[in-house]
């Protein structure tokens, strides 16, 4: 089972995923790019950091273990090229977090404001994530999932 979660940054995805990490294989490109980067908002190494992504996320479902992409996914391109590129032997789920766009900006800024491991994301890029997230929202129901939720 392959899970990709979509939303914008401060949507409550990684408290979801959090609470799966003893049943599921969790991939996050921020902890990607926290390990090849040095800290979670380096943003520099993005096409090694998705390669990474893609061969965790395929090696896991090749294993036949159970696997959650961590990532925001708001545009359906994306998403739909990401799941070409996986076996076709697993269901694809998208767990979708809808949420307004100043509750999320609020929860970023708190959480950088208090110190906590997660990625510095700019308020016009939460606001840039929101507008394709909204435009692509129909989107979802052509993409390749098996099942959304």
């Amino acid at each position: 089972m392959f899970i990709m979660t979509i939303g914008i940054s401060g949507s409550g995805k990684s408290t979801w995923v959090e609470k799966r990490k003893d049943n599921y294989v969790i991939v996050c490109p921020d902890q990607i790019r926290k390990e090849i980067g040095g800290y979670i908002s380096n943003m520099n190494n993005e096409v090694k950091v998705w390669k990474l992504v893609e061969k965790r996320v395929v090696k896991a479902i090749k294993k036949n273990q159970d696997v959650i992409l961590d990532s925001t996914m708001c545009k359906s391109e994306k998403r739909k090229e990401f799941l070409e590129k996986l076996p076709g032997n697993c269901m694809k789920i998208a767990k979708v977090f809808n949420i307004d766009l100043e509750d999320a900006q609020r929860r970023v800024r708190n959480d950088i404001l208090n110190n906590l491991d997660r990625s510095y994301v700019p308020m016009e890029i939460i606001e840039k994530q929101f507008l394709n997230f909204t435009l692509d929202y129909d989107k979802i129901n052509t993409d390749g999932f098996d099942f959304i939720c």
